[in-house]
């Protein structure tokens, strides 16, 4: 047996290591069988162009150098790549970054370098792009290029506007593309799909009648919105008028572009290259292997090579992400084995620590392994939202407090795991007001549909009534100190009347009949139900913070108090307007709300529901 997978490995390691050279700079390693000189202009080049969008767009970047990969033969790329069309790929796995390059050198190959890298910069922005626009974004940078002492952005790309006056595809078509639409994925029609994506994107940013918009639109457009919705809301334009702009403007004689006032950082230029081996290629292939699911291939790859190099952590940490990823072993058992052994080899990979919860069940380990982490990166906020997870699910309650409080900002893409972490443990600490007003807040932050949902349900269970105090025995006292502390974290978790630790499967207010009611004790939850009145909206009295609804029904006038417009589900009937101004109004409603008196402002009910009728 040990004669067999020798041999196998003879053959996995078939590359001379004279052969492998890796280029290591301050944000990159290159690897790369082939040519020496190639690997130094593609490292400057990576280099150059981190450190122009670093600067212009503010961006941050992940806590491990991006691995860049660079093959000699074609074949050996073709075998990897995602397409048929793809000249050079990025790959997003939870471990490491890789973009791979083609053994084919094309002219410009700084095109390649910029797209590759502008998909990977887009992986830690708040937006979630659709394919038009992501790729549209790589594109239109791609053409960077000093200019004297600057450097310019946006100068025509001849073969896409040739693309175009050939062939022209429907815009409708091109928004709606994802990554499994032949438009994208067939070398016959991808080239229109990247010509509009470019041409639409250089429209959007650059020409004078639609770059005021453009980062309203890219915001509309990263939150999950639809592009015909947003052109309509940001320019008053729909998806065919935008179409038709277009075409007039690739058709016209002005395409515009930006200097930006900036230059290259050429200090990577020469980069020399240090000592390598065939082991270090293997790994980087096998994580390739994985990234397109070829997850036998890059096992069996794996495996030999912790056995050729048993000293060294790389296997393992290689197989502990592809153990999770391909979830051939539900247990997480394997994947947490080789997590394990990857830290007794001495890792210090940070996204191992990061993604140990996910890797094994062993609370202890991932909990030192995250502790580890913030030792290293103490101001990386996922890695400390991702510990005070950890603590708040051990229910270490103040522990998980303390570290979400040790934040000082987050950014949107945070939010939606932040906040659900200071909720829950503050609410836990009897800190119910800090727990409501982080609630609210997360209400206000909510952007996607799916936060929205996350954020009400998360409103739900801070306003919720606390537990009623339970007596302490006198016989506690003789317990000592950690038996006791022990004893109230199990009688806390146990508790029945306590919410659970996870996002709540609730629905929201007024369809649970649950009515918030605020009095001097404050914001509490009691057991209600709706009520519902439809006629005539007469009048909307505005105040501040309230307002009320008046409605004409056949038993007279209501008046309905606005306690939280944030709170109200808004709906319409088929075509009805949903629109509201202070004042006389004459809109047919539907409105449900919770029977409540207000005597000071001569209500009956608070608002829940409003719908408009036709």
């Amino acid at each position: 047996m040990r004669l067999l997978w020798f041999a196998a490995l003879t053959v996995v390691l078939a590359h001379g290591s004279d052969k492998i050279t890796v280029y290591e700079s301050d944000h990159f390693e290159l690897i790369t069988d082939g040519s020496k000189g190639r690997a130094q202009d593609l490292l400057g080049q990576f280099e150059r162009v981190r450190s122009f969008f670093i600067q212009v767009l503010a961006l941050q970047e992940p806590l491990m150098k991006a691995r860049v990969v660079v093959f000699d033969a074609e074949k050996d790329f073709r075998e990897l790549a995602p397409s048929e069309v793809a000249a050079a790929f990025y790959t997003p796995l939870p471990h490491r970054d890789i973009i791979a390059i083609g053994g084919l050198k094309r002219p410009g190959e700084q095109h390649l370098v910029v797209h590759e890298y502008l998909h990977m910069l887009s992986r830690y922005t708040d937006l979630d792009l659709p394919l038009w626009l992501n790729e549209g974004i790589a594109e239109l940078y791609s053409t960077i290029q000093p200019l004297g002492k600057k450097i310019q952005v946006g100068t025509p790309i001849p073969g896409h506007i040739q693309q175009l006056r050939n062939e022209w595809p429907p815009l409708e078509r091109i928004v709606a593309v994802d990554h499994n639409s032949p438009l994208y994925n067939r070398r016959a029609h991808a080239g229109s799909f990247y010509a509009a994506s470019w041409a639409l994107v250089h429209m959007l940013s650059l020409s004078p009648d639609y770059r005021a918009g453009y980062k309203q639109m890219a915001s509309g457009i990263g939150v999950g919105k639809p592009a015909d919705e947003v052109f309509r809301s940001v320019y008053g334009r729909t998806l065919q008028q935008v179409e038709k702009d277009l075409q007039n403007y690739i058709q016209g004689q002005r395409v515009m572009t930006i200097l930006f006032d900036t230059q290259f950082d050429k200090s990577y230029d020469k980069v020399q290259p240090r000592e390598s081996t065939s082991y270090e290629w293997s790994i980087a292939r096998a994580d390739l292997l994985t990234a397109n699911r070829k997850f036998a291939a890059a096992r069996t790859l794996l495996e030999l090579l912790a056995k050729a190099e048993p000293s060294r952590p790389e296997a393992w940490e290689s197989l502990a992400f592809l153990h999770w990823l391909s979830r051939e072993d539900p247990t997480r058992e394997r994947s947490g084995e080789a997590l394990v052994k990857a830290f007794e080899l001495k890792s210090s990979h940070p996204n191992l620590a990061y993604h140990s919860p996910s890797l094994t069940r062993d609370a202890k380990v991932s909990g030192i392994a995250l502790r580890a982490l913030m030792q290293q990166y103490p101001d990386y906020t996922d890695g400390r939202i991702r510990l005070a997870e950890h603590l708040l699910y051990a229910g270490d309650f103040a522990q998980s407090y303390d570290e979400i409080k040790k934040l000082k900002r987050i950014s949107r893409r945070q939010a939606p795991r932040c906040f659900p972490v200071l909720i829950q443990a503050s609410w836990r600490l009897k800190k119910f007001e800090e727990s409501r007003v982080a609630a609210s807040q997360f209400k206000g932050l909510a952007r996607t549909d799916a936060d929205q949902t996350s954020a009400k349900a998360w409103f739900t269970y801070a306003m919720r009534e606390p537990p009623p105090e339970r007596p302490t025995p006198n016989s506690a006292s003789a317990a000592t100190p950690i038996a006791a502390a022990s004893s109230a974290v199990a009688s806390s978790a146990a508790e029945t009347d306590s919410p659970p630790l996870r996002i709540p499967d609730e629905f929201p207010l007024e369809d649970a009949g649950t009515d918030v009611v605020r009095d001097s004790g404050g914001p509490r939850l009691v057991t209600a139900k709706l009520s519902f009145i439809e006629g005539l909206l007469v009048n909307l009295e505005c105040k501040n913070p309230q307002a009320i609804l008046t409605v004409q029904s056949g038993v007279g006038l209501t008046r309905l108090l606005i306690e939280d417009p944030s709170n109200v589900n808004l709906s319409a009937d088929g075509e009805a307007k949903m629109e509201l101004t202070c004042g006389p109004q004459s809109n047919r409603i539907k409105a449900g709300y919770f029977p409540r008196e207000n005597q000071t402002q001569k209500t009956v009910g608070a608002l829940a529901t409003l719908e408009f009728l036709k």
